[in-house]
């Protein structure tokens, strides 16, 4: 019995019930959102990086996120979901009257959450529902871990601010569907373009939230050992390269332009006196088993608390493994996690 019809209908649920979710419940501005956004109008506005005016409204300031550098100010976040939401804001403000004024703001504001959040949401969502079906799971089966995972789960609220998190969760999601679907023989053209998303998506994952740089090179190497043979894996590479360096270009330049090298992040510069910044490498440090258990158990941001029905997913990786085709994916899967 031909399933397209059937796949495309539930396809087609799943973006409808995600985008009216994510547009729904917009969740306006805070700190993280506003620096963000005060770089798309610096940038459209008028043409710079600096954030000296579009971080403030009627004289005060709305946002304490900001890197400083030659006195003045910049977005201290990774630059992704502020270059993701540049062409709709653009498109969005030649039909709004008075886009500086405060109701323009926050219209524009709303479009390019759309843009950079909830769009992303959507799309991983879709991808969800489609490395599903690919590693054997039933239409309805691979419908329920999309829309768990879209509706019942922090990935909702993300879908909903204006954060790097749901985008560099899409990119993250698209390299994983291209690496596994390198496992399959296909023609040089074909591994050459999936090798390309790999690096590519894992590349903007990190110009979108640095610490994904961890999951992109892991994804980076299922490609290749999915690659099985010599050529396919000399494919993979370049392609992987390739896509990874346009990415790493974009983040370099505007590294180069803001604060004067392309090896310079936002958080080396940063203005605040956010303690947690000081710690390793820019807040980032070794693994803490009391923070672990914070994450996935406390009250204030666990998964497992807020989102009860992730607590299957040990099941499923365990019985993915048992499967050997699919060890490969699954193994990846767990390392990204751990």
């Amino acid at each position: 019995m031909n399933q397209g019809p059937a796949i495309r209908r539930t396809a087609l649920a799943i973006v409808g019930v995600l985008t009216l979710s994510c547009a729904w419940f917009y969740q306006g501005g805070g700190w993280n959102q506003n620096t963000r956004f005060a770089m798309v109008r610096s940038i459209l506005e008028q043409g710079t990086l600096r954030i000296d005016d579009t971080a403030r409204f009627d004289g005060r300031p709305v946002t304490g996120d900001l890197a400083s550098h030659d006195g003045h100010s910049y977005c201290d976040k990774a630059p992704g979901a502020s270059f993701a939401a540049l062409l709709p804001v653009a498109v969005a403000a030649t039909f709004v009257d008075a886009p500086s004024s405060r109701r323009g703001i926050a219209l524009l504001s709303y479009v390019a959450t759309l843009a950079a959040a909830g769009l992303p949401t959507v799309l991983t969502g879709l991808l969800l529902f489609h490395v599903a079906l690919s590693l054997g799971c039933s239409r309805h089966g691979a419908a329920f871990a999309s829309l768990a995972w879209g509706l019942g789960t922090p990935a909702w609220a993300y879908g909903t601010v204006m954060y790097g998190h749901a985008l560099a969760g899409c990119c993250l999601m698209a390299a994983f569907a291209a690496a596994v679907a390198l496992q399959r023989d296909r023609d040089a053209s074909q591994d050459l373009a999936l090798s390309f998303a790999v690096g590519l998506a894992g590349g903007w994952a990190t110009v979108s939230e640095y610490p994904a740089a961890v999951g992109a090179a892991i994804l980076a190497l299922l490609a290749l050992a999915n690659a099985s043979s010599r050529g396919r894996t000399v494919q993979a590479v370049a392609g992987i390269a390739v896509g990874a360096f346009a990415a790493a270009c974009v983040l370099g330049a505007h590294n180069a332009a803001a604060f004067g090298s392309p090896w310079t992040l936002g958080y080396s510069n940063e203005a605040g006196s956010f303690d947690g910044m000081k710690q390793g490498f820019h807040g980032i440090t070794y693994p803490k088993p009391e923070v672990l258990g914070e994450i996935l158990f406390g009250r204030f941001r666990g998964l497992f608390y807020f989102a009860p029905v992730m607590t299957l997913a040990p099941f499923g990786l365990a019985l993915l493994l048992k499967q050997a085709p699919l060890r490969r994916a699954t193994g990846a899967a767990i390392a990204v996690v751990a």
